[in-house]
């Protein structure tokens, strides 16, 4: 789990929700799965940071990011200060995952 912060890119628990809502809309991993992986992993914090590295809403790590703006959402750089790009990019990885997976939730969440 994540385990630092950073302050700075704090936002509220309403922006947190609403970025996710909107991700999950935008890349359709099932219905609800965003707002589940974003408790489970950050409790709904932009600004937090594992001990592995992997930051934001969605706990992505920086080595997932630079492939992800290479070849699934390219125009989501600022996907560490920013909670919509953070959840974009998370919900982006999830459905690529979730695709290859052939539809089985449990194996894209665990990929």
């Amino acid at each position: 789990g994540a385990t630092g912060r950073v302050a700075s890119f704090e936002v509220g628990y309403e922006t947190a929700v609403d970025a996710l809502q909107q991700a999950e809309y935008e890349y359709g991993p099932p219905s609800g799965i965003m707002l589940a992986l974003a408790w489970q992993e950050s409790g709904f914090q932009q600004g937090i940071v594992s001990e592995a590295g992997a930051i934001g809403l969605t706990q992505v790590l920086p080595s997932t990011a630079d492939w992800a703006l290479e070849w699934l959402i390219t125009d989501a750089h600022d996907w560490v200060e920013n909670p919509y790009s953070n959840a974009r990019m998370g919900a982006a990885v999830l459905r690529h995952w979730y695709n290859l997976a052939n539809g089985d939730i449990e194996m894209a969440l665990a990929a």
